[in-house]
């Protein structure tokens, strides 16, 4: 058997054929690699050789046994969404490139000992990485367009109406209580004290409260990026663009904004807050929040902590990050006096 740099670019070969490029040069081996919702996702970046477009190529295989076949659909429907982006609004995006058959997603059969994969073609665009100002977070300016384009996607999302077969996880109120749930592991893996477990176990129904009465209206409730980090955007002529869909997930916008606050910090509180006030400037100069946005804002700080950490119990951040929830948002949250770490 090949390796699996060599197993999949031969996949991503055979996609780019059935995608029409019949000339193409891989230029990196691997762009990214990821796992996700039961797959690994490697990205490799090519050239066609006729047109000269560059081009990024998606190749998902099955991970624990998981039938990759039965991943089409949720594959597809971000790119679906992908392209409503292409043909509805003026945001630019990696645009999706359909195949012989008319279809988003290409099966590539295992054969000889190799993968079954599923393949996407999407094209490249131009942009470098945001600049670093410390902590990988970006100038103050940049922090503010990123706010702006995320309250774009959110705008264009309320627009769109995704088709019956749209397959992506729902952030609904099981979910909350399913994210909750899991800090126990958290608890017997030493990450997380009775105390501070306690206190979480209070905040989860309040955050229930705050997403059942934020309803699930298209002003306050759709399809989200998911990943929307300055890792997944790049600026190219002073304007941020959003690349990378893959985690995009449907529930409240509120969600997606604590997501991108969670991901994007440094520990240091005064930087923090001035890129978070930076954002929500940029994100209420298009979608002003109403004050239940906010209040469903600060529950959403927690749950999308507490989704994201109680997961990784064998992580040398988990402990750290989990008490630094507790300590402020979920404190916060339910009316106790903030702790200092």
């Amino acid at each position: 058997m090949l390796d699996h740099d060599d197993d999949m670019t031969h996949a991503a070969q055979m996609a780019l054929a059935r995608h029409g490029f019949q000339r193409t040069r891989i230029e990196d081996t691997r762009v990214g690699c990821m796992s996700y919702a039961g797959m690994t996702i490697t990205k490799m970046r090519a050239i066609d050789l006729v047109g000269g477009r560059q081009l990024l190529v998606s190749i998902s295989c099955s991970d624990e046994g998981v039938d990759i076949a039965s991943k089409m659909g949720f594959i597809q429907s971000h790119l679906l969404w992908l392209e409503a982006l292409c043909r509805g609004s003026d945001i630019v995006v990696q645009t999706p490139v359909r195949n012989d058959k008319h279809d988003l997603v290409t099966l590539i059969p295992g054969e000889g000992g190799l993968p079954e994969t599923i393949c996407t073609v999407v094209h490249w665009i131009a942009g470098e990485e945001l600049p670093d100002c410390g902590g990988h977070l970006p100038p103050l300016g940049l922090a503010e367009r990123m706010g702006g384009l995320c309250a774009r996607l959110h705008s264009h999302a309320e627009r769109w109406t995704a088709p019956p077969s749209f397959e992506r996880h729902v952030y609904d109120i099981p979910r909350i209580r399913e994210s909750f749930a899991r800090l126990r592991v958290a608890v017997d893996s030493g990450c997380l004290s009775d105390e501070d477990h306690a206190l979480l176990l209070n905040a989860s129904p309040i955050v229930e409260d705050l997403a059942a009465r934020a309803g699930q209206e298209p002003a306050v409730w759709g399809v989200a990026h998911g990943d929307f980090a300055n890792d997944n955007c790049v600026v190219h002529e002073d304007e941020v663009l959003p690349i990378d869909f893959d985690f995009c997930f449907v529930g409240h916008y509120m969600r997606e904004v604590a997501r991108t606050f969670t991901l994007m910090k440094t520990g240091d509180s005064t930087r923090d807050d001035a890129f978070r006030s930076a954002f929500r400037a940029g994100y209420e100069a298009v979608r002003p929040l109403s004050d239940s946005e906010r209040r469903l804002l600060a529950a959403y700080m927690v749950e999308t902590a507490v989704d994201f950490w109680a997961d990784r119990p064998a992580d040398w951040g988990t402990a750290r990050e989990l008490a630094e929830i507790v300590s402020g948002p979920c404190r916060d949250l339910l009316g106790l006096p903030l702790r200092h770490q």
